[in-house]
C-alpha cells in the first residue's frame, strides 16, 4: 500500500537587504503555485526601497498546449524615485500591462518569446535647472506623459547543469523591446494619446568551462546592447538608457556609474544607447560548491551614447575609452538570497 501526500503549493516569504542604489529595502511575497487547482501560478509581490518601490501581480501558465507554449500575465505599478536618491534629478511613475507567450524551439534548451505590453509612464518632480541637457532636450521635444505601447521578442538558450553556481554549460538570451510610434508631439503640447518610437536590443551570454579535475572553471561572459529612435523619435528615451557599473556588471565602479556624466552635477550617470561589456572569470574550487563560489576576474567595457547634445562630455565608441577592473569576486547563498561581495 502506498500513500501519496501532496506537497504544499503556497509559498510565502518576506526578505529584505541593502543595495547601494536602493540603499535599505523590505520585499513581501506570496505565490501559490497550483492556483484553484489549475496548475497555473499566480503571484503577487511588494518591494519598498528608497529608490524603487514596486507593486507587481502575475499569472503563469506553464502549459497551455501539448507543444509546450506557456503565457504570462503581470500587472505592474512601479515608482522610481532617483531624485530623492540623488541618482538623477526626476521621479518616475509606470503603471504597466504585460502578455507573453513562450515557445520550445527545437528542442526543451531553446525557446521564444513574444510579448506585448501597455504602459503609462510619467515623468515628474524634476528641476530643469538641475537635470542633464539630455534629459531636458528630450522632455522638451516629448514631453511626459506617454502611453507606451511596447512589442517584445526575445530568444534564449540554456543548458547550464545547474541553476545555481554552474560548473559547465551556456546561458544566452537576445531581447529586443520596439516602442511603437503612435500619436505626435507638437511643441510643449502632446496629442492626447503618444506612444514613442524606439528599440532596444540586447544580448547577453555567460559560458563554463571545468579547467582539469580539481574544480577550476573559466567563465567568460559578454552583455552587449544599442537602442535608437523609430521615425520622428530620433533617439532612444533617457529613462530606457543601457547603464553598467557594480557586482552585476563591472566590478570595481559605482553601480550604473559608467558612461556620459551630468555635467550639472557629475556623480549623476545619464546612461547611453550602446553599451559594451565583457570579460572572464577564474572560478576556484572550495568546499562547499554549493553555498559559496569565490573567482578571480576581469572585466572591461564602457558605456556610450552616439547622440550628443551640447553641454554634455560625451566619449567615441572606440577600444581607447574603455574602461576596466580586475578583482576578486565572492557570491554566498544565503536563505535570503545571494550576496556577492567584489574587491578591485
Amino acid at each position: 500500500l502506498c500513500q501519496v501526500k501532496e506537497k504544499k503549493s503556497a509559498h510565502f516569504m518576506v526578505s529584505g537587504g541593502y543595495s547601494q542604489l536602493n540603499k535599505f529595502f523590505a520585499s513581501i511575497s506570496l505565490s501559490e503555485a497550483n492556483f484553484l487547482g489549475t496548475g497555473n501560478t499566480a503571484s503577487i509581490n511588494v518591494q519598498k526601497g528608497k529608490m524603487n518601490s514596486q507593486l507587481s501581480l502575475q499569472y503563469y501558465q506553464p502549459m497551455l498546449k501539448p507543444n509546450q507554449t506557456s503565457r504570462l500575465i503581470s500587472l505592474n505599478l512601479v515608482d522610481t524615485k532617483p531624485y530623492e536618491s540623488g541618482f538623477s534629478d526626476y521621479n518616475m511613475r509606470d503603471y504597466g500591462a504585460t502578455v507573453q507567450y513562450g515557445f520550445p524551439i527545437f528542442s526543451q534548451n531553446n525557446r521564444f518569446t513574444l510579448g506585448a505590453s501597455f504602459d503609462y509612464i510619467k515623468i515628474g518632480k524634476y528641476d530643469i535647472t538641475k537635470l542633464s541637457p539630455s534629459y531636458v532636450n528630450f522632455l522638451t521635444k516629448h514631453p511626459s506623459p506617454y502611453d507606451q505601447i511596447k512589442v517584445t521578442p526575445g530568444w534564449s538558450f540554456n543548458n547550464l547543469d545547474k541553476y545555481l553556481f554552474p560548473d559547465k554549460g551556456t546561458s544566452q538570451s537576445i531581447n529586443l523591446n520596439i516602442g511603437v510610434p503612435v500619436g505626435r508631439d507638437t511643441g510643449t503640447n502632446s496629442s492626447n494619446f503618444r506612444s514613442l518610437g524606439y528599440y532596444s536590443l540586447e544580448y547577453n551570454g555567460t559560458w563554463y568551462f571545468p579547467v582539469g579535475k580539481k574544480g577550476f572553471n573559466i567563465s567568460p561572459h559578454l552583455n552587449l546592447g544599442y537602442g535608437d529612435g523609430i521615425g520622428s523619435d530620433n533617439n532612444l528615451p533617457f529613462f530606457n538608457n543601457f547603464y553598467a557599473g557594480g557586482v552585476a556588471s563591472m566590478p570595481g565602479f559605482e553601480p550604473n556609474s559608467l558612461g556620459p556624466k551630468n555635467p550639472k552635477d557629475v556623480t549623476q550617470p545619464l546612461g547611453g544607447n550602446v553599451k559594451l561589456i565583457g570579460g572572464v572569470n577564474l572560478i576556484f574550487p572550495n568546499p562547499w560548491p554549493n553555498m559559496l563560489r569565490t573567482a578571480v576576474f576581469a572585466d572591461a567595457g564602457n558605456v556610450f551614447d552616439t547622440h550628443h547634445v551640447a553641454g554634455v562630455h560625451y566619449e567615441k565608441v572606440k577600444l581607447k575609452n574603455f574602461r576596466a577592473s580586475v578583482g576578486l569576486m565572492v557570491a554566498w547563498n544565503l536563505p535570503i538570497g545571494t550576496m556577492q561581495f567584489s574587491i578591485a
